[in-house]
């Protein structure tokens, strides 16, 4: 019985899932002191499914190519709504001191043109999913 309760509840989220998409990542800059820059990332959902999802955090990073520039995480519990598009407002800052080794790495092997990516895990009721999303700057 537990594996066919497994079966059901792991079709209905795949299905619940699919239904979720992200219409749109971007980051904006604030304030730029000299040991860092603010950040100001928007997370846009759109959920089709008829009930609203609840989301119990999110733990990943602002990629820049192969690079981590700097920790995004939501530590409390979020809900996107049903039938509508949520916008996820997500602070983080850039240290330019743990930048330094990595940015001279991706000029030495001239790969210094690289996109943006938020990266980790999103966790829905305990279950964590793989995120990897492209960003736009604004």
């Amino acid at each position: 019985f537990g594996g066919i309760g497994y079966y059901i509840f792991r079709t209905i989220a795949n299905k619940a899932s699919n239904n979720i998409t992200l219409q749109k990542a971007s980051v904006s800059f604030g304030n730029i002191d000299l040991t860092g820059v603010n950040l100001n990332i928007l997370l846009v959902y759109e959920n089709k499914n008829p009930f609203e999802i609840p989301l119990d955090s999110f733990h990943g990073f602002l990629m820049y190519g192969p690079v981590r520039l700097s920790k995004v995480d939501i530590h409390q519990p979020l809900k996107i709504m049903a039938n509508s598009v949520t916008q996820i407002p997500v602070s983080s800052r850039i240290n330019f001191l743990d930048l330094t080794s990595d940015i001279i790495n991706l000029v030495k092997t001239k790969q210094f043109l690289q996109g943006l990516t938020v990266s980790g895990f999103l966790t829905v009721k305990g279950v964590s999913l793989d995120v990897d999303y492209p960003i736009q700057v604004i």
